[in-house]
């Protein structure tokens, strides 16, 4: 079975070739099939859906004899109530069956009703990065460019987010790394040193807390997110 929607002047794209299936008793039963609306009618309710059956060729020459063919529209199957039939050309018909049409739910449309969003960040101080003075690690400091890979993953990702966040303060965490009060590692420190408000204000106040705990935070080992992910947990609650 293909299924080809509608275009100008008469012709037709196809969005879906289904899996060659047997008959039995001179019925066919094909898989069940999803398909967004954008791909089957252009989200077009009255763009007319065209239904072709083959008789599958496997010589693998592609030239497949057509049986039957009939059209319809999304709007008829919505209307039908979840079940449909179409009339196919030389007597067959296309039974649909358990028809469903639900809404893509998107990013945006959270934001729009009125969801809100509050970015936490945490950065791995585990030795696993490389040293901080070796140009190979992570956390090294181009003296030309004044960045490293941190620097600019914390820009490119909240460049994007602090528009959904309101107060645009974000918790900074660190985690795998030791700290100088402490005579092991941590997994849940905050890098502003306050972990009761541990926000820093702006992309800014997050790469000026990150740059001032390199010189701090001894890089060591141990990767573990739950400390981590409890404690955000808990804030968000």
């Amino acid at each position: 079975m293909v299924i080809s929607r509608a275009k100008e002047q008469g012709k037709y794209q196809p969005v879906y070739k289904s899996e060659a299936k047997g008959s039995m008793g001179g019925k066919i039963t094909w898989n069940q099939i999803l398909l967004d609306t954008d791909t089957l009618c252009n989200a077009d309710n009255f763009c007319e859906i065209l239904f072709q059956i083959f008789q599958f060729n496997d010589n693998g020459s592609g030239n497949h004899k057509k049986l039957a063919q009939g059209s319809g529209t999304l709007g008829a199957m919505i209307d039908s109530g979840g079940s449909q039939s179409l009339e196919l050309s030389r007597g067959a018909k296309l039974f649909i069956s358990g028809f469903s049409c639900e809404d893509r739910v998107s990013f945006l449309d959270y934001i729009f009703g009125g969801c809100e969003i509050g970015v936490q960040v945490a950065i791995d101080f585990t030795l696993s990065n490389g040293r901080v003075t070796s140009p190979d690690s992570l956390h090294y400091i181009n003296p030309h460019t004044q960045k490293n890979q941190y620097l600019d993953a914390i820009h490119a990702c909240l460049g994007i987010l602090e528009n959904y966040d309101d107060d645009k303060c974000f918790p900074v965490y660190g985690f795998g790394g030791k700290l100088p009060e402490r005579q092991k590692v941590s997994h849940c420190f905050a890098l502003n040193g306050d972990i009761f408000n541990p926000e820093c204000s702006g992309i800014d106040g997050v790469m000026r807390a990150y740059r001032e705990s390199l010189s701090k935070v001894e890089l060591y080992g141990g990767t573990q997110f739950s400390s981590i992910l409890k404690y955000t947990n808990g804030f968000a609650q």
